[in-house]
């Protein structure tokens, strides 16, 4: 890339240098952590630790055959469908403990990962850096920690190794003074990993440990205390207040002390204690639990158009989360992301979820306005079952047009990488949805893990968006500046011959325009998010893309929320680089 206006810097590299450099400087900008007074100095919510979890009650078998009918929600707590292949837990529970959330406690700054090595960080500046942005809270997005399989012991030390981690301690979510700690899980930590999902045999054992490393209260319906009336499952939510006079600080009680239920149980709309309105409604999905097959390739029985990420009783569940509770913001943590369509790089029979041209597989990506030319990550997503994300997509979009809430904003994790998203969901005039509107995501995932590689996605945020050649598909990133007959461009320009502002969609290490690689520019009042509302570095980046961050040695995510401004800025930090301000866009609430 070149640097563009957004980045504040000239000269540029190509994607490759782009990819493998850690060091190669641009865009370099100083960063501001003083966006208002953070309290913490809320409730330690300190109990006893218990070195053993209650046990569960296991049964015979998983379901394998696709069902014919929408199933009924009996009394469904978690199970061990293999029970025999669950090694029981014996080693004690780590004393070191998270701090878990209080209700209406007022939040205005998040921070958020995944893909957690603790074994290959290479320092402690990753969790400095986090510890200095100073969060009222941390969510984890999946694989907290990596302990695939069926020993349910070695489940346990691998989350006790996480809390145990000496720089964790020190500097991150545990260290004094703590920062709560919520989210999900995904297939690394929930199961055997290798896109597992409601085939796991050891479903209610891994609960029972995640929800002890999270510090869930037994209070919380995901708790192994609640017995037959345990929740199947690990979604969850909180919801938080905006600054008001009287505000709580965001830490809570532990396990058994009563110091939230998780379960979104919020007062009623409008003032809540604590603080001023409802702000922040975090909603923590489970991608796991109830997920069917998503490939063919995995030898597991295929549901076809029955096929779903969260199973009828989560689906019930959040419907009443979004369609109940008003906040500002709703915040929805995934473990894997929702916002990348359907790939175009897997054979299309390939998915589980696929029932044939014209289906419901093909109509869900088509009811959002996504043809073929629409492509998205060929790792885990959504998209793998689209279906369920076209559902997902319209219940926010009913959300937001019945004032539910003025933005909302997905976080994911399970790609070790980087990366910003936006996307407008059409209209949906014909059912219930209503008017469109403006979702945005962020992926933040490798602690410290990457994955370099460049990775299409239609709707990750550009600088400025250009076709290919002027086919009319605007989901090419301009590189900026480029270089065409001896003149440099920082923007958009007639120059090559269309009639239309265009731009080199790729560059050498010169900056000078590839060969036929330009497109015509989308009007700049047509971008999702203008370019002026957008920072990022020039290091680390694949797919010649200012905001996919592919190549760093560990990245995060913040949230910052300016309640009188009504703003969000969303950003991607990489602290062990020049860089550290790896990504980041602002947008209005």
């Amino acid at each position: 890339f070149g640097g563009g206006a957004a980045a504040g810097a000239a000269g540029g590299s190509s994607p490759q240098d782009s990819a493998q450099s850690a060091t190669n400087g641009g865009g370099i900008f100083a960063d501001d952590f003083d966006g208002g007074a953070d309290n913490f100095d809320g409730p330690g919510g300190t109990t006893a630790v218990p070195t053993q979890l209650p046990t569960v009650s296991p049964t015979t078998s998983a379901p394998t055959s696709a069902p014919t009918s929408a199933p009924s929600f009996p009394p469904n707590p978690p199970r061990d469908y293999n029970p025999e292949r669950c090694d029981p837990a014996e080693a004690d529970l780590s004393p070191a403990r998270h701090l878990y959330p209080t209700e209406n406690a007022v939040v205005t700054r998040i921070a958020y990962g995944s893909c957690f090595q603790p074994q290959e960080q290479i320092s402690s500046v990753l969790w400095e850096d986090v510890r200095t942005f100073r969060p009222d809270l941390f969510i984890w997005l999946g694989d907290n920690v990596y302990n695939g399989g069926t020993d349910i012991d070695a489940k346990r030390r691998a989350y006790n190794d996480g809390r145990d981690d000496p720089y964790y301690r020190l500097y991150g979510p545990l260290a004094e003074p703590q920062i709560p700690v919520t989210g999900t899980w995904d297939d690394n930590d929930f199961g055997e990993g290798e896109a597992q999902g409601n085939d796991y045999d050891c479903l209610a054992s891994s609960q029972a440990e995640f929800v002890h490393h999270m510090s869930v209260p037994e209070s919380d319906p995901r708790h192994p205390a609640q017995g037959d009336g345990q929740r199947f499952g690990v979604y969850g939510s909180h919801m938080f207040a905006r600054p008001g006079p009287t505000a709580a600080s965001a830490g809570g009680g532990g396990d058994g002390d009563g110091g939230g239920n998780g379960n979104g149980g919020s007062s009623s709309l409008g003032r809540v204690s604590g603080g001023g309105a409802n702000g922040i409604h975090v909603i923590n999905l489970d991608a796991r639990s109830h997920r069917s097959p998503t490939l063919t390739t995995r030898g597991v029985p295929c549901e076809g158009a029955f096929s779903t990420m969260l199973g009828d009783e989560q689906w019930a569940w959040l419907e009443q989360e979004l369609l109940t509770k008003k906040s500002t913001i709703k915040v929805i943590a995934s473990g894997t992301p929702i916002l990348p369509p359907t790939t175009r790089e897997r054979t299309i029979t390939d998915h589980c979820a696929y029932d044939g041209p014209g289906g419901t597989f093909d109509g869900a990506n088509e009811a959002i306005g996504e043809g073929l030319k629409f492509t998205g990550t060929k790792y885990e997503g959504w998209g793998e079952i689209p279906q369920d994300r076209t559902r997902l997509l319209r219940l926010v979009q009913k959300s937001m047009n019945a004032g539910m809430a003025k933005r909302v904003v997905f976080l994911s994790g399970e790609q070790h990488w980087g990366e910003l998203m936006a996307m407008e969901i059409p209209e949906d005039a014909e059912e219930e949805g209503g008017a469109a509107q403006v979702v945005y995501e962020v992926t933040a995932s490798g602690i410290d893990q990457n994955w370099i590689e460049d990775v299409d996605n239609s709707h990750r945020v550009r600088v400025r968006s250009a076709d290919s050649r002027g086919d009319g598909f605007y989901d090419k990133e301009c590189n900026f500046p480029f270089v065409y007959e001896g003149v440099a461009y920082n923007d958009c320009a007639d120059v090559f011959n269309s009639g239309m502002p265009a731009c080199a969609t790729r560059t050498s290490s010169d900056n000078s325009a590839a060969d036929g690689q330009w497109g015509n520019c989308l009007p700049a009042e047509q971008e999702l998010v203008p370019r002026d509302r957008q920072r990022y570095s020039l290091e680390n980046k694949c797919a010649d893309s200012y905001h996919f961050t592919c190549s760093a040695q560990a990245n995060f995510g913040t949230m910052v929320v300016d309640w009188e401004a009504e703003t969000i800025t969303l950003s991607i930090r990489t602290p062990h680089h020049n860089s550290p301000m790896a990504s980041e866009i602002t947008v209005d609430i």
